[in-house]
């Protein structure tokens, strides 16, 4: 399904001729694979570029389910799955999406790391600047901050109402 949804990535950046740089899978902040286009400046892009993945594997799920490939409990449990992944509060395309609404916040970092690096050739990285390190420094910033408590509250009582059996589910909308 990940490959898939990384497709979409692929998809949507050769529909907008973005450059890609890399395909792979990355180790930190937790593993998870990535596609690497060319900085991308219009929000509109950016964001359509982010929920391209989602998009493909919700396609991918609902041919699957109209083919009579997979049944409509593996369609739940496969859509489930897919979006307690994509919506963690930890590193997903969401939390990606969030980076860069907050513009002032992504700007104050980029310009803290600007101002490092002008101290020291390299910076505090012993890498020359990137901004992929300055995503970083934002999304250190938003993790553990209270919007994020909130992100992962949100986060939480969507797996339990998620994963809970079909029976428990209705007895809660009952009361």
């Amino acid at each position: 399904m990940m490959v898939f949804h990384e497709l979409g990535h692929i998809i949507i950046a050769k529909c907008y001729h973005l450059r890609i740089h890399r395909v792979g899978i990355a180790i930190r902040p937790i593993p998870h694979p990535f596609v690497e286009v060319s900085q991308i400046n219009q929000k509109y892009i950016r964001n359509v570029f982010l929920f391209g993945g989602i998009l493909m594997s919700v396609l991918i799920i609902t041919t699957a389910w109209l083919t009579g490939i997979i049944s409509q409990e593996g369609i739940y449990y496969g859509m489930a799955f897919h979006f307690i992944f994509e919506i963690n509060p930890f590193y997903s395309d969401l939390t990606q999406s969030f980076k860069m609404i907050d513009e002032e916040a992504f700007n104050h970092a980029k310009q803290k790391h600007i101002e490092k690096g002008k101290r020291s050739r390299t910076g505090t990285t012993g890498k020359p600047m990137n901004m992929q390190y300055i995503r970083d420094q934002y999304f250190d910033r938003y993790r553990f901050s209270l919007p994020w408590y909130i992100h992962f509250s949100m986060w939480t009582i969507i797996i339990i109402y998620l994963v809970a059996p079909f029976g428990l589910r209705m007895a809660v909308l009952e009361t």
